[in-house]
């Protein structure tokens, strides 16, 4: 499986571990403040504005470069669709509860994917996985050690849906595993950047389009004008971070991108902790096992 992790990919996936880690504290600033719908739609729209003229003057220089759109229209809008109820999920997740408590539920994605190829006949079923997928049960678990919980109950996986924002964060992940399946296979029918553009412009119609149905458009403009730090710079991390997701799956399957992009856990648990010091508890030994856990079925 080592042959496949070329030195241009690793560099990409590293640049994504560093953007999401920085994105994670950030969605919780703003879910502090401003309702779940509306920083979704901030999100996608200064991503779309910025991905705007990088694709119209690529366009401009091979006007086929848009010819693939098409073909990968149903999959973008599938991963649209589902990374918008994801998001809005976990912004609703991260105004209730720690970030370095949900930020590591997130990453269960891996294991849908890796069940998902199994099933789909990509990859195969090996221990090693099986013992990785172990060790981040078993960091899940330790994430419910804190005063007052017994180690019956903190030893239970279940017992962590009952921690605030715990089914937002989980549902996110599930989310994201769903995104994985439908852009690798999307984008293999066009080109990274307007494959990025259309799916974010998706995504900001489908949040705009809420936030009119329920009369609240002016809380969009709220977040641009209070925290426009935090709005845009969100925006465009995520957005950087959701072309070089796109670029690595010329280089790895999804169920190898998601585990080693989870590294980024252990970053954003630190940031969490510091920026609105949070207890730590067992937290941060929990994460590296979540970490370790995704690296060992990488390696499988």
């Amino acid at each position: 499986m080592m042959q496949v992790l070329l030195i241009p990919g690793l560099a990409f996936l590293a640049a994504r571990i560093i953007a999401n880690a920085v994105l994670s504290p950030m969605f919780k600033g703003l879910s502090r403040r401003y309702g779940s719908v509306a920083i979704t739609a901030v999100f996608g729209l200064f991503g779309s504005l910025a991905l705007l003229p990088v694709v119209g003057w690529m366009t401009w220089h091979d006007p086929t470069l848009l010819s693939g759109i098409p073909a990968a229209l149903p999959w973008s809008i599938l991963s649209s669709i589902s990374f918008t109820g994801g998001l809005i999920a976990f912004m609703w997740a991260l105004r209730r509860g720690d970030i370095n408590l949900l930020v590591p539920l997130t990453s269960l994605s891996f294991i849908f994917l890796y069940l998902y190829e199994i099933c789909a006949g990509l990859t195969h079923f090996s221990f090693g996985a099986l013992g990785g997928m172990v060790l981040v049960i078993l960091g899940v678990s330790m994430l419910n050690l804190s005063p007052g919980i017994s180690p019956g109950q903190a030893l239970n996986p279940l017992e962590i849906m009952r921690r605030p924002g715990a089914s937002g964060a989980l549902l996110y992940g599930f989310c994201l595993a769903a995104c994985r399946v439908f852009d690798s296979t999307g984008v293999r029918l066009t080109e990274p950047l307007p494959y990025a553009l259309v799916g974010d412009v998706f995504v900001t119609t489908l949040a705009f389009g809420v936030l009119a149905l329920r009369g609240r458009l002016a809380q969009s403009s709220m977040i641009i004008r209070e925290s426009p730090l935090l709005g845009v710079g969100a925006s465009l991390i995520g957005i950087t971070g959701y072309v070089l997701l796109l670029i690595c799956f010329g280089y790895f399957r999804p169920s190898q991108i998601e585990p080693t992009s989870q590294i980024s856990v252990m970053l954003a648990v630190l940031i969490g902790t510091i920026w609105f010091r949070e207890p730590l508890y067992l937290r941060i030994p929990a994460s590296l096992l979540v970490c370790v856990g995704a690296v060992l079925v990488i390696l499988n």
